[in-house]
C-alpha cells in the first residue's frame, strides 16, 4: 500500500478527483494523506459545500495538524503528513510518495512500479552558483547543520512530484532531520527557497552508491513556456503504454483535458477503461526490523524490503 502526500489550499474537488484517478491507476493500492493550509481551511470547506464536493472517502485522510503555508516550500507539511500517518493514523504503507494537487496520473499498474523500487527520483542537478536558489540555500543554517551531521556533501535539487521512497528510508530521513531542524524553523527561513526540492533529494542521493533500487519518478511538468499539453499528447502517452505523473493539469472542472484524463483513467484491452479492481487486503502492521533506521517515530509500519542502515560516511 502506497501513501500519497498532498498539500493543498484551494479547490477541494481537485483532491477528490485525484483520488479517483489514483484508485484506478494504482489498482486500489494507494491512499491520500492531505494537509490543508490553516490560512485557507475555512475557505476550503466553504468551497466544498458550495460546489457539492463530497469530501468523505475512506482512502482520503485529512491531517488534523494544520499549519499556515506559503507558496513553494512544502517540506514542513510533507513531514507533518508523514508524522500523522505513523503516529496518529497508523495505516500500514510500504512507500511514501509526494504528488501535487496539479498532478494527474496516466498509465497502468503504478502501484507495481512504485513498490518494485526503493526510491523513485528524477536526475538531480547541483545547486552551484548560477542555480536560481543558490544564495538562499547557503543562508539556511539548519540545512547546513543537517548536511554536516550526516556527511551529505553539496546540495542537489530536483522536482519532487512523483518522488516515492520506501517508508522506512523516509522515516529515517524524518527522524534525522527533526533531530536538528524543527518544523517551525523550516517554516521561517531567513530567505525562501523550495526546501523539499533540495533537502530531500540531497539526503536520498547518498543512497545511489549503495545497493538500493532507484528509478526515475517519471514526472512531467508542463510549464507555460513548454509546448502545451493537449489531449492528443496525453492520448499518445496512453497508447504507448507509458506511465507518467502529469503536472500543470488545468484545475477547473470544465477543462476538456482534465475531463479526458479522468474519464479514461487508464487503458485496458482494446483501449477501454479498466474496471476498478478491489483493493488488496491490507497487510498486518509489523514492527520495523531496525529501530535505528526505521520509522521509529511513533510506531510500526510495513517495510517493503529488509531495512538497511544509513550508508556510512565516507
Amino acid at each position: 500500500m502506497i501513501a500519497i502526500s498532498l498539500t493543498v489550499h484551494e479547490m477541494p474537488h481537485v483532491v477528490m478527483e485525484l483520488m479517483s484517478n489514483i484508485r484506478y491507476t494504482y489498482n486500489g493500492n494507494a491512499f491520500l494523506v492531505v494537509h490543508v493550509s490553516r490560512d485557507n481551511k475555512e475557505k476550503f470547506l466553504k468551497h466544498a459545500a458550495a460546489t457539492g464536493v463530497d469530501m468523505h472517502d475512506p482512502d482520503v485522510h485529512w491531517n488534523d495538524v494544520e499549519m499556515p503555508t506559503k507558496w513553494g516550500n512544502t517540506l514542513p507539511m510533507q513531514v507533518s503528513n508523514f508524522l500523522y500517518l505513523t503516529m496518529t493514523l497508523r495505516r500500514p504503507f510500504t512507500h511514501f510518495q509526494i504528488l501535487s494537487p496539479a498532478n494527474l496520473v496516466v498509465g497502468t499498474d503504478m502501484d507495481r512500479y512504485v513498490a518494485s523500487h526503493d526510491i523513485l527520483l528524477n536526475n538531480t542537478i547541483p545547486t552551484a552558483k548560477g542555480w536560481r536558489w543558490h544564495e538562499q540555500v547557503q543562508q539556511d543554517t539548519g540545512f547546513t547543520a543537517f548536511r554536516e551531521a550526516h556527511g551529505l556533501g553539496d546540495p542537489v535539487a530536483v522536482r519532487v512530484d512523483g518522488m516515492a521512497v520506501r517508508a522506512d528510508i523516509f522515516g529515517g530521513f524524518v527522524r534525522r532531520l527533526l533531530d536538528i531542524y524543527s518544523l517551525d524553523a523550516m517554516r521561517n527561513l531567513p530567505a525562501f527557497y523550495p526546501q523539499e526540492e533540495t533537502i530531500i533529494p540531497t539526503y536520498l542521493s547518498r543512497f545511489r552508491q549503495f545497493a538500493y533500487k532507484f528509478a526515475p519518478s517519471r514526472s512531467r511538468t508542463f510549464e507555460p513556456h513548454h509546448p502545451p499539453l493537449t489531449i492528443e499528447r496525453v492520448e499518445k502517452i496512453m497508447e504507448e503504454g507509458k506511465i507518467a505523473y502529469l503536472k500543470r493539469i488545468p484545475p477547473h472542472r470544465a477543462s476538456p483535458l482534465r475531463r479526458f484524463i479522468l474519464e479514461r483513467r487508464s487503458l485496458g484491452v482494446g483501449g477501454l477503461p479498466r474496471p476498478y479492481p478491489q483493493p488488496a487486503e491490507a497487510p498486518a502492521m509489523v514492527a520495523p526490523a531496525d529501530e535505528n533506521d526505521s520509522l521509529a517515530i511513533g510506531g510500526p509500519a510495513e517495510p517493503a524490503a529488509p531495512v538497511e542502515q544509513l550508508p556510512p560516511v565516507a
